[in-house]
């Protein structure tokens, strides 16, 4: 059977998060031979340990890569928000995975679960492309990002959080020192290795259907679904959930999170399961999530919002000239006794 092989970075801020991760993918590919591959500086060994608790319990394979920060120690990175120099991690794959039988890699941001079989995504024909990803919303979000990356207004730009890499042509086409070029530039930075991903592959991706990065908060009508089918997978039969929205996530101190259960679920059969939960505040988080899911049960169901619109509108017109009704002397001219 193929060694089925996964790309993760992570530092001690997100190792919960990637074990919680590791785990989904394990209780789903039981009959996998699966290979983990994790990018990162500094982990320390209560982290490894743990990591490995969950590697040793479904007896799957892990190898860790250690990056010297001198490789990206001229990347730039945002002013204003805090970015972690991990980010860039993944943009060195091919200078850490040496070995030249590994042909594909499915790279995954930590903070996604798993729900369903990933194997279909090594089967894909890639020999024409060196990476496979789905659509982003929203992006590129300002012009002058547009402007950085080359991007015409009709350009498709990618979600770098999953990622199916064929290894062969990064090789091939060298593409470590392209990213590099973008990285180094003077400029003001949006989203680091995203940016630097779609500039260099603009017009080169393979688009995947969105149900292979599903976000837990986001509006359905900013999505792009080719037919019907797309949608209903992605609404009721993701393969994976990406907890990419910083306004709701599962490990905060919420409720009504969207698809916290799922991560709860596979939170519990980690070491990590009494890790406490985040505290953050609360008023314009619970409203955002009201906001998305209302909107999205519009979207969902087109022919009962109208009838409710309608008998709403047709209700209001009723108790409107119920309110505003006037007896027949106070229009008459005459004086009726």
């Amino acid at each position: 059977m193929e060694k089925l092989h996964i790309l993760c970075t992570t530092d001690d801020n997100y190792a919960q998060h990637c074990g919680v991760m590791i785990c989904s993918i394990c209780q789903n590919h039981k009959d996998n031979n699966l290979c983990f591959h994790i990018i990162e500086n500094e982990l320390s060994e209560e982290s490894r340990s743990k990591i490995r608790k969950i590697i040793k319990t479904y007896n799957q394979e892990i190898i860790y890569h250690r990056i010297h920060p001198d490789y990206f120690s001229d990347f730039k990175l945002a002013n204003k928000t805090y970015t972690s120099p991990s980010v860039y991690y993944r943009l060195f794959v091919t200078r850490l995975i040496t070995d030249s039988s590994i042909e594909k890699i499915l790279y995954l941001d930590c903070d996604i679960v798993i729900l369903k079989d990933i194997a279909p995504l090594f089967n894909i024909d890639m020999s024409d492309y060196t990476i496979a990803a789905v659509r982003d919303i929203n992006q590129p979000m300002y012009e002058e990002q547009a402007f950085q990356i080359s991007f015409s207004y009709n350009d498709k730009y990618f979600n770098s959080g999953v990622l199916m890499i064929n290894l062969i042509n990064w090789r091939k086409n060298n593409i470590e020192k392209q990213l590099k070029e973008f990285c180094i530039k003077e400029r003001r930075v949006f989203f680091p290795d995203q940016d630097a991903l779609n500039k260099v592959f603009r017009g080169k991706w393979l688009e995947l259907p969105p149900y292979w990065n599903r976000f837990n908060l986001v509006h359905y009508e900013k999505l792009y679904f080719k037919n019907k089918r797309d949608l209903l997978d992605y609404i009721y039969n993701p393969s994976l959930i990406h907890y990419a929205s910083p306004t709701a996530r599962p490990w905060m101190k919420l409720k009504y999170v969207p698809f916290a259960n799922e991560y709860n679920f596979y939170l519990s059969q980690t070491p990590w399961k009494d890790s406490p939960k985040e505290h953050v505040t609360k008023y314009n988080r619970y409203k955002s999530m009201m906001q998305v899911r209302w909107a999205n049960f519009l979207y969902r169901n087109p022919l009962l919002t109208r009838i409710l619109l309608t008998s709403l509108f047709d209700c209001t017109l009723i108790i409107f000239h119920i309110i505003k009704h006037r007896s027949l002397k106070y229009y008459s001219p005459y004086k009726i006794k």
